[in-house]
C-alpha cells in the first residue's frame, strides 16, 4: 500500500477510496472539462463534473 493510500484511509476511510474509484471513472469519459471533489471534514461527500463542448469554426459564421 503507497502512502498516499495510508492517508486516505485514515482520513476518510473507504467512503474516500469510493471517490477515487468515481473520479477514475469519469476521468475516462471527460475530454474536455473538469471535475470538482467537494470535501468536508476530510471526506469526500460530492463530485461535480463539467464537460466542455465546443463548437466547429464553420458552425460560428
Amino acid at each position: 500500500m503507497s502512502n498516499a493510500s495510508r492517508i486516505i484511509r485514515k482520513r476518510g476511510g473507504d467512503q474516500n477510496i469510493e471517490a477515487i474509484h468515481k473520479v477514475t471513472d469519469l476521468l475516462k469519459t471527460v475530454h474536455y472539462g473538469s471535475i470538482t471533489l467537494h470535501i468536508q471534514a476530510g471526506k469526500v461527500y460530492q463530485i461535480n463534473r463539467t464537460e466542455s463542448r465546443r463548437l466547429a469554426a464553420a458552425a460560428l459564421d
